[in-house]
């Protein structure tokens, strides 16, 4: 069977989690559909990897390790980048003020 993923991967804070998580599956319903069309894909998955600024686990996550078939246990490692990042963003616009 011939099969596409689309990974995206969205980093919101908090309070956006849902819309990003919406608009993200969303954007890509055209590119779906002509990935479909032109390669004659059977199906193409739309994953979106969201993990928010402060390190909550969605439990959307979850669900799309699993179709990445990727170890359950990825999820604390992408929580410890988003975290590290972040606290250098912080901590970079802290030392030009």
């Amino acid at each position: 069977m011939k099969a596409a993923h689309l990974v995206d991967v969205a980093i919101p804070n908090s309070h956006n989690l849902c819309s990003t998580m919406t608009r993200k599956l969303h954007q890509y319903t055209v590119l779906k559909e002509e990935l479909i069309r032109i390669w004659q894909l059977k199906i193409v998955y739309v994953i979106p990897l969201v993990l928010p600024t402060k390190g909550i686990v969605p439990n959307k996550l979850h669900k799309s390790l699993k179709l990445l078939t990727l170890h359950p246990a990825v999820y604390i490692l992408m929580q410890k980048a988003v975290i590290l990042i972040h606290s250098h963003i912080v901590r970079k616009f802290m030392a030009e003020q």
